[in-house]
């Protein structure tokens, strides 16, 4: 059961990665394309309307590993790992 439980950290782990990666390039395709289409004034190959929704949906892959992080902890987990809480020593 524990190996299964490492090969299911390790997955999660490079989900993340693969997201979080994911994410930088459509933000910065989405800036590149609101470049663009500020210098060739509005006739650029990527629209503003496309730009904006690369930069949200990077910011939501982004954040996609915190979600990963915080669900897997509440439903299989414990709730207590170190990632994200602040432990307070008495």
């Amino acid at each position: 059961m524990r190996r299964i439980t490492g090969i299911g950290q390790d997955g999660a782990q490079l989900v993340q990665t693969l997201a979080f990666v994911a994410g930088l390039v459509f933000v910065v395709g989405g800036m590149i394309g609101f470049i663009a289409d500020s210098k060739k004034d509005g006739n650029g190959p990527i629209t503003k309307k496309t730009a904006t929704i690369m930069i949200l949906v990077g910011c939501c892959l982004g954040a996609l590993g915190s979600v990963i992080t915080t669900g897997s902890d509440t439903v299989w987990g414990d709730g207590a790992a170190d990632r994200g809480r602040i432990t307070i020593p008495q």
